[in-house]
């Protein structure tokens, strides 16, 4: 006991076979520190994602202010672009050239020009430090990200999941308005399979099986298609896996 509470291990157990009081002492400490233990890593786990929950906060704060002046730097940029549409220099060009313009319209036409284009020239410098500022933000948030992608190796949480449900919401990835037109029908062997995944993962697969069968419908020029899921059963590993399928099927 000595060394168990020495070492941390908690997977040392006791091991006194005897139907004595030392015995029943031995066999209550080793239930009291697998509990222990079973519990320690449950609050591991749970430390673990609320740590995740807190760096993804910290992340989105911290792309968040590195976007502040982006968004800002871009609204001024936008408004710089349209500077030398607003400015009337080629009505002001056209004037010019004309021969009968009077010396003094003359006089202020020039003055104008000059004027419009020493206002292009600032506008230009203003929209530049923008640009710079732009990139500038734009190269902290790919080091936060870059940051951050070292530590997102950990694996998605699985949770058990009927396949047939997930369908009609990997199913949005078709325009809304194609709906009407194509038909999605799950073949017998999809219907109640339930698999061990991740949600987002398994409608990512999904919605891209779908979405291939509907650019094939759409590639035929047809107006009516219909989408067939289907599923097999693989071995893999020793491991029970999944393999989803799927086929289009233009018609009408």
């Amino acid at each position: 006991m000595e060394r168990v509470r020495t070492s941390g291990d908690l997977s040392r157990a006791l091991r006194v076979d005897s139907d004595d009081e030392i015995g029943s002492l031995a066999l209550q400490f080793n239930r009291l520190i697998s509990d222990v233990h079973e519990a320690r890593n449950a609050l591991l786990i749970q430390s673990f994602k609320a740590g995740k929950a807190d760096t993804a906060a910290e992340v989105l704060h911290n792309i968040r202010n590195a976007m502040t002046p982006m968004i800002n730097g871009a609204e001024r940029l936008g408004k710089a672009l349209r500077v030398p549409g607003e400015l009337r220099v080629a009505d002001a060009v056209g004037q010019l050239r004309d021969s009968n313009c009077p010396p003094e319209r003359v006089a202020k036409l020039v003055d104008y020009v000059e004027a419009s284009f020493e206002h292009i020239r600032k506008t230009n410098d203003e929209a530049a430090d923008d640009v710079s500022i732009i990139m500038s933000q734009t190269r902290q948030v790919e080091a936060i990200m870059s940051d951050q992608e070292k530590f997102a190796n950990a694996a998605p949480p699985a949770e058990t999941i009927s396949v047939d449900e997930v369908v009609s919401e990997a199913a949005n990835i078709i325009p809304r308005d194609a709906m009407k037109r194509i038909e999605i029908a799950l073949d017998e062997n999809l219907q109640g399979l339930q698999v061990h995944a991740h949600r987002i993962g398994l409608l990512q697969v999904l919605g891209n099986l779908i979405l291939n069968s509907y650019e094939s419908i759409q590639r035929t020029s047809q107006s009516y298609g219909r989408i067939h899921l289907s599923a097999s059963k693989e071995q893999i590993e020793n491991r029970q896996m999944v393999r989803p399928t799927s086929r289009p099927d233009s018609g009408r």
